[in-house]
């Protein structure tokens, strides 16, 4: 599953996160479900900290996939590094 921003959103239930499945012995996305995101948790990046809720009024982002195919591709491989090293499956 995955959002914009920080994971917060998805854990918390804020946003309906976008799910992509991958079959790993076929190497290919079976699945792509858009979610529904009018928010977004980032960092504040100022001295203090925290979290800042943002809201996405582009009704066309709430909409769109949240990783590209490229960041998709990029996840993959490090899961599938992380289930070479521990020697076991894992679900990311």
């Amino acid at each position: 599953d995955s959002s914009y921003g920080l994971g917060i959103s998805v854990v918390d239930g804020s946003v309906t996160a976008d799910r992509y499945v991958y079959d790993k012995v076929a190497k290919k996305v079976v699945q792509q479900i858009v979610g529904s995101k009018k928010v977004e948790e980032r960092l504040r990046l100022v001295e203090g900290g925290g979290v800042r809720t943002i809201s996405i009024e582009d009704v066309a982002r709430q909409s769109a996939l949240s990783l590209s195919m490229e960041q998709l591709k990029e996840l993959v491989n490090l899961v599938e590094a992380v289930e070479k090293a521990y020697r076991i499956p894992i679900d990311i």
